[in-house]
């Protein structure tokens, strides 16, 4: 495995296992790079006290950021020389709060930012939600406008996991859905994202869920390729050590089938490679 750029570890409240940890197991995988990236929701950023409105999820993920990326900048001295670590956040609906965004997009000290969707506004996190409470077209249209409003207005690396609203819909409630109803709008958030440097993921997640398959599926990974997109990554959204690095190997061949022949990373922001194969 060549590297695993999406994973989280005990910063995030959803997940398991000190930075420490998780950095221990990617060198002990033989991982060339590896990224934590722990949770930052915008309409979460602060206190409960802060909001009006309380919803389910994570909440005071300013101070949680801080402490993830802190702890990540201490155990990249004490991994030099044994593996490539890199200080990531996976930043979600960073356009319901763009001043929240700002300050982590602003914070140079990330490698990388991953841009992420798991609500769309008015509604709570698809993992919360039961689809017999909601009209699934209507919100799978508003989840990829919002994805594409992502790109258009914040400064981010990485599009991650692009059809995540199915690993509920249909891999927990059996809910059959027809991405390719919302193509159009998938072109436009590929194309905005191959112009402006961005890397798409292949997010393995859902392979060892009752999904059974990546985020997004071997169609979009060729559509991205095709309509100019130069960089992939991959991530296996691990929340514990057991599950970093699963699923990179399918993610490999989905990018060679796609026709990539290089697998990208960022530091310092910047997009790197590592060949494929």
């Amino acid at each position: 495995m060549i590297l695993d750029c999406h994973t989280h570890s005990s910063f995030s409240t959803d997940a398991s296992g000190s930075v420490a940890e998780m950095a221990a197991r990617a060198a002990e995988l033989g991982l060339s790079v590896y990224a934590v990236t722990d949770h930052c929701e915008c309409n979460r950023f602060y206190d409960k006290a802060s909001y009006e409105h309380t919803e389910r999820g994570q909440y005071g993920n300013k101070e949680l950021a801080e402490g993830s990326l802190e702890a990540i900048l201490e155990e990249k001295i004490k991994q030099e020389g044994k593996i490539k670590l890199l200080a990531g956040v996976e930043l979600g609906q960073a356009t319901f709060d763009h001043e929240a965004a700002a300050v982590i997009t602003g914070n140079r000290d990330y490698d990388v930012i991953i841009g992420s969707m798991h609500q769309v506004p008015d509604m709570e996190d698809f993992c919360f939600t039961d689809p017999a409470d909601y009209d699934v077209d209507k919100a799978l249209e508003m989840y990829f406008k919002e994805v594409y409003k992502m790109c258009c207005d914040i400064d981010f690396d990485v599009l991650a996991h692009l059809t995540y609203p199915v690993r509920y819909i249909e891999g927990d409630y059996g809910i059959k859905t027809d991405i390719s109803r919302y193509d159009d709008i998938i072109e436009m958030i590929f194309k905005n994202a191959a112009q402006n440097g961005r890397a798409l993921e292949i997010n393995t997640s859902g392979l060892r869920q009752r999904y059974g398959r990546t985020f997004p599926e071997i169609k979009y990974v060729k559509l991205f390729r095709e309509l100019g997109g130069e960089y992939i990554t991959f991530g296996s959204d691990a929340h514990c050590v057991r599950d970093l690095g699963k699923g990179i190997d399918t993610a490999e061949e989905m990018a060679m089938l796609a026709g990539f022949k290089y697998a990208a990373y960022f530091e310092q922001r910047r997009p790197k490679t590592i060949k494929i194969g």
